[in-house]
């Protein structure tokens, strides 16, 4: 299954295309397991380091921390593990798939022939909503913004690749699972 896994995500990356795969429960709930060990490896081990030394150098402020006293425990918990995920999959994943409304607005050839830029338009802007999450306006910040949402363009490449093989359900659980991970870490760790 893994290697199933990451042959198919290579396959996905290189050109996207809109084919749901039909696996039981266990097998998704593996499927996810796979990819949430992908994301934690990717961050944890390459991409943190290379943001705490951006961070050094460019003194970044990130203003998606959490002020605790202000926020209640399950007010946060609701707020950034369900809410937000769910809001985030409606506006950019939701539609990653050819049925309902997109039926009726484009040919299925069209679709099929579109969907690798649809597919990467909708990564990259996930990504890069992102940068409001921190105050820096000079001109290194931009040019390396591309590492700064680097995380959020794995989340987004993950995600997607989830929402379009197995379903939109699947997309929000992993998702709301990341955020609750990320949460859960005492920003120290993170810092």
């Amino acid at each position: 299954m893994v290697k199933f896994t990451l042959i198919d995500l290579w396959i996905f990356l290189k050109k996207p295309n809109d084919k749901q795969i039909q696996l039981g429960i266990r097998e998704k709930v593996y499927f996810i397991f796979i990819l949430f060990t992908i994301k934690i490896i990717v961050v944890f081990f390459f991409i943190l380091p290379i943001l705490y030394q951006i961070n050094k150098l460019l003194n970044i402020a990130d203003n998606n921390t959490i002020d605790i006293e202000s926020y209640s425990t399950l007010r946060t918990f609701f707020g950034y593990v369900l809410i937000v995920p769910f809001i985030e999959e409606v506006i950019f994943r939701y539609f990653l798939r050819y049925k309902g409304i997109i039926t009726s607005l484009t040919s299925q050839q069209k679709w099929q022939k579109n969907f690798p830029w649809i597919v990467y338009f909708s990564i990259i802007l996930f990504a890069y909503i992102h940068i409001g999450n921190y105050t820096n306006n000079n001109l290194l910040f931009y040019i390396l913004s591309p590492l700064i949402v680097s995380s959020q363009l794995i989340m987004g490449i993950l995600v997607t690749f989830i929402r379009v093989r197995l379903s939109f359900f699947w997309g929000i659980l992993y998702h709301s699972m990341w955020n609750f991970l990320i949460l859960s870490i005492p920003e120290s760790i993170l810092s």
